[in-house]
Order: C-alpha cells, then structure tokens, then sequence
C-alpha cells in the first residue's frame, strides 16, 4: 500500500508562511494592492488544495482492503500492534510500535512510536513519537514533531508544528510555528511563528512573527512582527506592528507601528496611520488626517473626521 503524501504537513506549512509575507499593509497605491491581495488568494487557495490533497491520500492510504474488510470491528480494550494495525473503533488505548491507525474513532489514548492517525474523531489523547493526524480532535495531542487536526477542540503540544485545517479552539504550543487555515479561538504559543488564515480570538504569542490575516481580537504578542487585517485589542512586538485595516486598541513597538485606521494608541520610534482618533507618543508620528500630519513626541486627534 501507497502511503506516500505528494503533500505533507511540511508544504502545508510553509504554504502557510508564504500566504503570511503576502498580507498587504496601508499605504500601497490600489494597483499594488490589488496584486498583493490576488496574490495572497492564490496563496491561500494553493494552501487549502494541498491540505484536501493530504486528508485525501491519508483517507485512501488508511483504507482496508475488501479481504480485511470483514475482519475489522470494534476494539473496547487494548490494541497493541509491533507495525501498526488498522481497527474500525477503538474505546480502550490504541499501541503500536511504529504506526497506530483507526479507521473511524477512539474514544480514550492512541500512542504510536512514529505516527497515530485517526481518520473519524480522537476524543483523549494522541501521543506519538513523530506526527499525530486526526479528523477531528477532543483532548490532547502531543507529538515530538507535529499534530495535524481537522477539527481540534482542546491542546495541542509539539516539537515543530501544529496546523489546524478547520476551526480551532483551545491551546496550540509549538517549537517552530501554529498554522490555521480557519478561525482561531484560545491561545497560540510558538518559538517562531504563528499563522491564522482568518480570524483569531484571543492570545498569539510567537517569538518571531505573529500573523492574522482576517480579525484579530485580542493580544499579538510577538519578538519581531505582528500583522493582522484588523485588530481589536493589543499589539505587542519589537520591531514593528502592522493592521492593514482598523486598529482599535493599543500598537506597542520599539520600532515601527503602522495602520489604515487608528482608534486608541500607538507607542514606538515610528507611528504611521491615515487616521486616527487618539494618541501616538513617539519620536515620528504621523497623522494624515490629523490638525498636524506630523509632530514629534506626542500627536493626537480626536476630530470626527477620524471615523468618516
């Protein structure tokens, strides 16, 4: 049997990173701006073709032949496989030495010494040596590399990589980088990188970049970079932030803080806005439709000219 992935968790993710360098930012002429946006849509689209590829060939790869088709059934105890197995249900705890593999669900623990796939839905705990994949997730995933979820209610740990191919609610924590192709609601910690497609509610703390391409409502938390379509809450780096849209709330850099629209503050070297209904204290700080475009130290607005 074929297992191969033509594509893999790997070229998901860095799908996902290149659809994260194409978010445009305020201040491009409209052209630009229309390029950088098909841009990020052919980024996005080829991301989200590559995951269907994958639950794809996982789905055709996991597939029982017809023989063994009679011979699969429900497991309630304990499975236990040296090269991996392939089981209907499991509700017991689910071993195998290399790969633990069920067809449709486990309700309980799936450990695998390289991978535990479940195509239908992991309610407990996947653990696994290498990579951990699951239709759909309630509980707990840990893996030395990656977790690949469809549907992930809960925490996910890894080594490298966690990417969500539809809505994710809980905890993601990661060495490399959390990638969502959906919403995103609860909190996304990562050594490096942080991605969400759409929306995210709630707390993305990376220590490079942290990136939301639709509404980020809650706390960007990142060493280098925060970029979000729009933001409502707070961003925190030390190089830059950006909101490609409106900005209510606070943008807090050493460097350089940039958006469409402002309502609320901005503290860094820098501050860049073309409009803006509060305070930005800084050494640059500019306005465009403010009573002075540009005043150092402290500018503000609080005309309503701001929210036209």
């Amino acid at each position: 049997m074929d297992t191969t992935w033509k594509y893999n968790p790997i070229k998901i993710l860095i799908m996902a990173l290149i659809v994260s360098l194409c978010l445009p930012v305020n201040g491009s002429s409209q052209e630009s701006k229309e390029n950088k946006d098909k841009s990020l849509d052919k980024s996005l689209n080829a991301a989200r073709e590559s995951l269907e590829h994958t639950k794809a060939r996982l789905r055709k790869a996991m597939q029982p032949s017809p023989e063994n088709l009679k011979n699969l059934g429900n497991v309630c105890g304990l499975v236990f496989d040296v090269f991996g197995g392939e089981n209907r249900n499991v509700y017991g705890v689910n071993i195998a030495g290399i790969c633990a593999d069920t067809i449709n669900d486990v309700t309980g623990i799936q450990a695998g010494g390289v991978t535990s796939v479940t195509m239908g839905t992991m309610t407990g705990a996947q653990i696994s040596g290498l990579l951990n994949l699951a239709g759909k997730t309630k509980g707990i995933q840990i893996s030395g590399v990656g977790n690949l979820a469809e549907k992930m209610t809960g925490v996910e740990i890894a080594g490298m990589f966690n990417v969500g191919v539809e809505n994710t609610k809980g905890i993601q924590i990661v060495g490399f980088a959390n990638v969502n192709i959906e919403n995103v609601k609860g909190v996304e910690i990562a050594g490096m990188f942080n991605v969400g497609a759409k929306n995210t509610k709630g707390i993305q703390a990376g220590g490079i970049m942290s990136v939301t391409m639709g509404t980020m409502t809650g706390a960007q938390i990142s060493g280098l970079l925060n970029l979000a379509g729009k933001t409502k809450g707070i961003q925190i780096s030390g190089l830059g932030n950006f909101a490609e849209k409106k900005m209510t709330g606070i943008q807090a850099s050493v460097f350089n803080n940039r958006a469409e629209q402002v309502k609320g503050m901005q503290i860094g070297i820098s501050n860049n806005c073309k409009k803006m209904k509060g305070v930005q204290i800084g050494l640059f700080n500019r306005i465009d439709n403010g009573i002075l475009p540009f005043f150092p130290i402290i500018n503000m607005n609080f005309s309503s000219r701001s929210e036209e």
